[in-house]
């Protein structure tokens, strides 16, 4: 009796002796909450017996103390909940309704209409250099990943930091599915690296970089993991991005993907390894990014709103003084890192505000906003988020509502800047042309989005701010 207790308790220590490892290829054991168990002997009957057993499924409970969500975020859940949720529940509760729903982490089991998700996170973990990172990162920080088909107009996808949710419509193709999920999570990683909050104090320039800088990465996030697929013989993703979008989007900028050819190339060249080469990539592919107009006026537009919501909800009212430099080098220096490598936006510095908004229109007489009551114009905009069953309202420009108050002619977005001088090697497929828009409240029809049509949610107040 005493030696069947002594090979217990020696099993017992022998046991504890566990360790959870990321795999390179599938990620099965951390998918599933398993981990390996390795016991110090095997020598024994006991021992030997309990090999035989398949190790048991760690079931985790998804933990959401100290999350939430916004007005905002519960109105995309309550739209997409198949059963609906008492409004009289207490927040968490209301919550933890709308996560059991339609949300999973990576080491729970996904529901059906889930499973897309979780094949997009085991190829990324394929790729040791850009996705396994962001899936590793994904499993310890027990994101959420939420199916969400109907998101609002001019948003593909988004990170939503006060929940540590993606969420993403998952009735997509398996490529952009992938590259969705890799973009999302990036912004994940910056948000635990505090780069998505931003102060009331700080001057339009500080907004604006902390925006643009934290997208470029993220857009450059989905040609490196394209990339790198590339380098182990996989061209589908690269030949899917280059055809997702017309040539003003950065997507369908040719020039960045003969770029991306170029810089690896050279880096190589220099005797650099794999994994410095591309990020010398990412830091090209970022400061491409820059070099696009539409891409720009695409996400200064979010920018605009938000900035808008805070003057007229009177969150700057207090402020005694506006600040410049507010996301100093160092936060951009962080956009690009992913891992325990360097990040590939290191050293790399955003343009000057001047150029940023180069291709906004002057007014010689003056401003013509003045009067305008600004607070009902972004509630209009806020009012057509979604669109109508027939899909038929298209995404739309803050400016455009604010020149229909205005009775103003509507002037079109900016042109693309001449681009750097890098042929693409063939023009990519050219879109259907979209049926003409509804007017809606007498609005004048928007244009057709400058960027591409399934873009990922730019981080606005409404998700990524800390006030």
């Amino acid at each position: 009796m005493a030696d069947k207790r002594r090979l217990r308790e020696t099993f017992g220590r022998a046991a504890k002796k566990t360790r959870c490892r990321i795999g390179a290829a599938f990620l099965a054991a951390v998918m599933l909450g398993g981990c390996s168990t390795t016991a110090a002997r095997m020598d024994t009957p006991e021992a030997a017996a309990q090999t035989q057993k398949p190790a048991a499924a760690q079931t985790l409970k998804p933990s959401l103390e100290g999350r939430s969500i916004s007005a905002d975020t519960e109105a995309i859940f309550k739209r997409n909940a198949k059963t609906p949720v008492n409004d009289n529940l207490s927040d968490d509760k209301r919550l933890r309704a709308y996560v059991d729903q339609l949300c999973f982490v990576p080491q729970t089991a996904p529901k059906p209409e889930q499973l897309a998700v979780r094949e997009a996170l085991e190829d990324l973990a394929k790729l040791p250099l850009t996705g396994r990172p962001l899936v590793e990162m994904a499993v310890r920080e027990q994101i959420q990943f939420c199916n969400i088909p109907t998101l609002p107009l001019g948003m593909g996808a988004q990170y939503v930091p006060s929940l540590g949710a993606v969420l993403a419509p998952v009735e997509t193709d398996k490529i952009s599915l992938r590259q969705t999920i890799a973009h999302e999570i990036l912004h994940a990683v910056q948000d635990k690296s505090a780069l998505l909050s931003y102060e009331h104090n700080w001057d339009i320039e500080s907004r604006v970089t902390r925006n643009l800088s934290i997208e470029a990465a993220a857009l450059s996030m989905e040609v490196l993991i394209a990339f790198e697929a590339r380098l182990q013989g996989d061209n589908a993703h690269w030949d899917y991005l280059q055809k997702r979008a017309g040539t003003q989007s950065a997507y369908g900028d040719g020039g960045a993907y003969i770029l991306a050819d170029e810089t690896w190339a050279k880096a190589k060249a220099g005797g650099k390894n794999d994994a410095d080469a591309i990020r010398d990539v990412g830091a090209a592919l970022w400061n491409r990014a820059f070099e696009n107009r539409p891409w720009l006026d695409f996400y200064l537009n979010f920018e605009l709103q938000a900035y808008l919501r805070d003057i007229t909800a009177g969150a700057l009212d207090d402020q005694k003084e506006i600040r410049s430099g507010g996301y100093v080098q160092s936060r951009i220096d962080a956009a690009g890192k992913i891992g325990t490598g360097e990040s590939f936006t290191k050293g790399v510095g955003m343009p000057p505000l001047e150029k940023l908004l180069a291709g906004s229109t002057a007014e010689a007489d003056g401003n013509p906003y003045l009067g305008l009551d600004l607070a009902k114009i972004v509630e209009r905009s806020r009012a057509h988020t979604f669109g109508d069953d027939e899909g038929k309202r298209k995404f739309a420009y803050l400016h455009e509502y604010m020149d229909a108050a205005a009775g103003r002619t509507r002037v079109q977005t900016a042109a693309p800047a001449p681009l750097p001088p890098i042929q693409p090697p063939a023009p990519p497929e050219a879109k259907p042309a979209a049926a003409a828009p509804e007017k809606t409240d007498n609005l004048p029809p928007p244009p057709p989005p400058a960027e591409e049509a399934d873009s990922h949610a730019p981080p606005s107040a409404d998700f990524h701010a800390t006030t």
